[in-house]
């Protein structure tokens, strides 16, 4: 089953919009550990702070020449609401064609434009038009002039579970969110979530890169593969 024409893109310039809370806390985290850079790091996303959200965060890597995207970790209710296991998988491999081809413009554009991209669809290309897929991504950069990994988090609401849940689904809808003109979110709201149409198959090539801003600083933790326990079975 093809994917439904997209809603038209709208431009955010605060994180407040985000409707879902869960996905709105993540997007200040990531926020608060970016700085006054473009992007975090990936060392500066620690696991251990994130413990609630690995179910449901996923990791591409963006692999050059192409550049293409692979994953590199998917968390295990991400693996439910897909269906199968993407995990150390090409993106443009394991996904349907035309739900690929959606979500490469919002990976390409993350990746081009240091960009955040925050989407509600349907899941009608799994058969299922009434439940409500909510999925965030976001730029990492290791040298501040590139992006070299996606970080993304999403939460699926079925159809049955609409009536209590505590959020509503709201309608289909799809955002790009400016980061140069996101203000710190206030300190207090930033939680630890510790316990206790037809497209190319390959994106096109990503553009020069721009001379690179003042050093980042230095990544302090390790793969965060070896930390993702408890999330499902380890990223390529």
């Amino acid at each position: 089953m093809g994917v439904p024409q997209d809603p038209a893109v709208e431009t955010w310039n605060s994180l407040d919009r985000i409707p879902h809370p869960k996905i709105r806390a993540f997007a200040d985290y990531w926020q608060t550990k970016r700085g006054d850079r473009r992007a975090p790091t990936r060392g500066d996303i620690d696991p251990l702070e994130l413990g609630l959200y690995l179910p449901y965060m996923y990791m591409l890597d963006v692999v050059p020449p192409g550049p293409r995207f692979k994953f590199r970790l998917v968390g295990t209710d991400s693996k439910r609401s897909a269906g199968f296991d993407f995990t150390g998988r090409f993106a443009d491999e394991a996904l349907p064609p035309d739900y690929y081809c959606e979500m490469q413009q919002e990976m390409d554009d993350v990746l081009r434009h240091f960009v955040l991209r925050y989407k509600i669809s349907d899941l009608a290309w799994q058969g299922r038009p009434h439940a409500r897929y909510h999925r965030l991504m976001m730029p990492l950069s290791s040298d501040q002039s590139a992006v070299n990994m996606l970080l993304g988090v999403s939460y699926m609401i079925e159809a049955d579970e609409t009536r209590s849940a505590a959020i509503e689904t709201g309608p289909v809808l799809q955002s790009r969110i400016l980061v140069s003109r996101l203000i710190k979110p206030p300190a207090g709201r930033i939680r630890s979530a510790r316990r206790g149409s037809r497209c190319s198959r390959h994106p096109p090539s990503a553009p020069a890169r721009p001379a690179a801003p003042a050093a980042s600083a230095p990544s302090r933790s390790g793969d965060i593969r070896r930390s993702a326990a408890g999330s499902g079975r380890r990223g390529g």
